[in-house]
């Protein structure tokens, strides 16, 4: 999850964003930006999620690199036009832990599932 918090004194426009993954870690869906078109006030901050995958841990517990989060945005000016600046985050390194679940469909109602969580000590 990215949080972007703006302590510019100016209304920033957020223009775009993206994220490059890792060669290790795969996306679920198609990951575009939330955040695009979106104007923040001094102390206001937008948030954007994308949901990763990430390879199966060897030991109980390692660590994976995530990737960079790339931000395009300008200071929102009414008089003139400003230069669109794109800003780089490296993403931290995430703990990843064998924790096997396991979803069981048995005789319920349709809207109904059962979420078994087995988690290793």
């Amino acid at each position: 999850m990215m949080d972007i918090l703006s302590a510019s004194p100016w209304p920033i426009e957020l223009v775009n964003s993206e994220v490059l993954l890792a060669s290790s870690m795969t996306p679920i869906d198609q990951p575009q930006s939330q955040v695009e078109g979106v104007t923040l006030q001094t102390s206001e901050c937008a948030s954007e999620c994308f949901l990763l995958k990430c390879p199966p841990v060897q030991n109980d517990t390692s660590t994976v690199a995530s990737g960079h989060y790339f931000i395009s945005w300008k200071r929102k000016s009414a008089f003139a036009e400003t230069s669109v600046v794109r800003t780089m985050v490296i993403l931290p390194h995430v703990m990843v832990e064998n924790i096997p679940l396991y979803v069981h469909a048995g005789p319920f109602t349709p809207r109904m599932i059962m979420i078994t969580t087995t988690i290793k000590f």
